[in-house]
This record gives C-alpha cells, structure tokens and sequence, in this order.
C-alpha cells in the first residue's frame, strides 16, 4: 500500500503540472465548475492516503499557513467570493504536503523530469512525422472551449498539431509552445541543468523544437544564472556558449536561404522591421488592452482588477493580469513565492533566482497560480537546501575524522 499511494501522488503531482500547462486532457476541468472541484478532491484524496500510509510529517508552522491564506486570497480578485477561496483551497492541499513531504523532493522532482521525458520523447517522434508528411495516422480533431479557430488541433495523444492556424512549433500535449517552453526552463532550472541527467538532453531538444522566443530567452538567463550558482562559470563556458548559439543562429539564417522554420520564428523576430518583433508590446498586448491599461491607471481598476476585462483573445503577460485580477493580487503571489524562498532555501541565491525567472515569465505570460511554475519552484529550492544541508554535513564529518 505505502508503495502504490507513492506511485500515485507523484502521478498525480505530475497530473498538476501538466494541468497547470493546459494539458488537452485537462482543457474540461478548468472549464468546470462544481465538476472542478470533484477532480481536485481526487487529488486530495491522494495526498491523504499518500500522507498517511508514507508517514509524512505534517507541519503547520507560522509560514505555511501564511502561504495557504495567502494563495486562497490572491485568487478571490477582483470581486471577493468565497467561492474562489473554496476552489484554491482544494488546489492548495496537494502543494501543502508536498511542502511538508521535504524528505521526499528529490525522488518527486527525479520522477516528475522522467514521467516528462517519457510524455515528449513520442510526441517529438510524432511531430518529426508530420513535419515531413510521413505520418501514416490521422488525429483525433479537439477544441479548447470557445476560443476560437486559433485553438483547433489534430490530436495525436502525445502531441498537438494546429489545424486552420499553420504552426510548425513542437507544443507536445500542452495548448501552445509558450506553455511548454516556460514549463522546460522551470524543470530545468529545478534540476540544475545536470548534464548527468539523460531527461535534461530530452528537455532541451524539445524548447529548442518549441521555437519559443520567451523559452530561449528564459533558458540562457536559467543556465547562467545556474553556473553562477554552482560556482561552474568560465570565461571559456561562456565563450563557448555564445559560439554555439551564433553558430546556430548562422544556420538558420542560411538554411534554404532563410526560408526554414528557425529562421522565421526565431531569428527574424529579433529584427525590428518585422511585424512580430520582440520589443514590440503590441505582439503580446492588443491595441485594446493597452489603452485599457493606461485608463486603469487612472481610473484605478489596476489596483484590485475589474471583471469587466474578462476576454482578451491573443493578448497575454502582465498588463492582461492586471486589468483582470490587479496589482494587489500579483504582490500577493509575489510574497508567497517570497515566504516560500525564506520556508524551504538554505542560499536563498538560488531560491531568488528562480523567483527573478518566474518575474521575468510574468512580464509576457502571467499564470502566477499555475501548478506548472509552483511545483517545479517548490521542488527545485527544496532539493537545493537539502543538498547544501547534506553537503555542510558531510564536510563537518570529514573535519571531525581529521
């Protein structure tokens, strides 16, 4: 029994976190209603059993609670209602004895990255497939609710393949690359680019596939920041580094003469003649909700949100999330990830890192509440302590036999 409740809680972590992404299969629950709080019981459920037949040591201190409330209360914005804390306290519970589970981190964090790799590792093939005309299957056909013809897909279990909008981005099972790319350098980060670990090479492969500005971006500033911390960075690395990535971006201009997948939705992005340039805050933002964002300044909706701006199809980041849920919120999940860092890191160096990561994500895709980004940042500065922790230990063991 202590076995299979493991297995399973670390499935169901797993669950989350591609939940949090917007996993196909997970598009209905965050749909439902009363039916999303009978999924997140499921998961409750779990945790208990997990908890109780693995002996978890449950600790109510000071800061879990302040994070529990906290969470609950970020997401009661920009009207309060009860039953949004209702719903966030269910979503809370998992996370609480993962907060507990410390012991655990590693083993959770290891199995997360192998149950990921094995998720991508078909999807990569599949998608290989379609992009040479050589997949001898047809998809399922699916929908994302009422979005709209941007978001109809051939389903093929392990990969998306857009229909009606053309797409040459690598998405595995999530709703768009974004999604997979912030999700990657999370996991990445979380398990500190170790090159000894096989799955980290398959999670590379897929952001690059991903093709997602954000995720590359992300992903360098995770890996530098990574060395810095592991005391690993070089003049030589970092030459090396910049060597490979000019060199890549050589190719990609030069492929085809330019007329390849790279070059368009990558390389060209950083050119400001082009309509979808980087720099340009029209590309995340519509024109529509930036003339909303500077009215909410003045009329002072961007404080607590205004439910009014509830639809802004293709626009994204942090403007979005202001308009809809306000600036108080958005300090809120500031400071849980902040107690979080004080909770669970031995240096907080690499707990402040990870949370500058997640800000630098906010900026052009907010989902501060997403299990995609809390479950990895638990995991990540989890492990880190305990590593520190063990290490500090072992040297103070070799300086006593000496």
């Amino acid at each position: 029994m202590k076995k299979i409740t493991f297995r399973l809680y670390q499935l169901s972590l797993f669950i989350l976190l591609c939940w949090g992404a917007n996993a196909w299969f997970s598009w209905s629950w965050t749909l439902a209603g009363l039916g999303r709080l009978l999924i997140l019981s499921v998961f409750i459920i779990i945790s208990i059993l997990y908890a109780i037949t693995n002996h978890v040591k449950i600790k109510i201190t000071n800061k879990i609670l302040a994070v529990g409330f906290l969470w609950c209360f970020a997401a009661s914005f920009p009207e309060f209602n009860p039953g949004s804390l209702v719903v966030e306290a269910f979503r809370f519970f998992p996370l609480f004895i993962l907060l507990c589970d410390e012991d655990n981190a590693e083993k959770h964090l290891s199995c997360l990255s192998v149950l990921l790799a094995f998720v991508l590792i078909p999807g990569i093939v599949i998608w290989g497939l379609l992009m040479t005309d050589q997949m001898p299957l047809p998809g399922i056909p699916i929908e994302m609710g009422d979005v709209g013809d941007s978001y109809f897909f051939m389903n093929y279990i392990f990969v998306l393949y857009r229909i009606e909008v053309l797409s040459e981005r690598f998405q595995s099972i999530f709703l768009e690359p974004g999604y997979l790319g912030t999700l990657l350098v999370f996991v990445l980060y979380s398990n500190k680019f170790n090159w000894k670990k096989w799955y980290n090479y398959v999670f590379i492969i897929a952001l690059i596939l991903s093709q997602s500005v954000a995720g590359y971006i992300t992903g360098v500033v995770a890996y530098l920041m990574n060395m810095r911390i592991e005391k690993r960075f070089s003049i030589s690395k970092f030459v090396l580094s910049a060597i490979f990535l000019i060199l890549g971006g050589m190719v990609a201009v030069t492929y085809n003469e330019g007329d390849n997948m790279f070059n368009h939705n990558i390389i060209e992005r950083f050119d400001k003649s082009n309509k979808k340039y980087v720099g340009d805050e029209d590309i995340r933002n519509s024109s529509q909700v930036n003339n909303y964002f500077e009215s909410s300044i003045t009329n002072g909706d961007i404080i607590f949100g205004n439910s009014k701006y509830s639809n802004f199809e293709g626009s994204a980041g942090y403007k979005v999330y202001m308009l809809q849920w306000g600036v108080i919120s958005a300090v809120i999940y500031l400071l849980v990830y902040l107690i979080l860092i004080g909770r669970l890191a031995k240096s907080n160096f690499y707990g402040y890192f990870f949370l500058f990561l997640i800000v630098l994500t906010f900026i052009q895709a907010a989902y501060p509440q997403s299990y995609s980004w809390i479950i990895p940042f638990i995991l990540g500065v989890t492990v880190d302590r305990r590593k520190k922790i063990e290490k500090k230990n072992s040297q103070r063991k070799l300086n006593f036999a000496r």
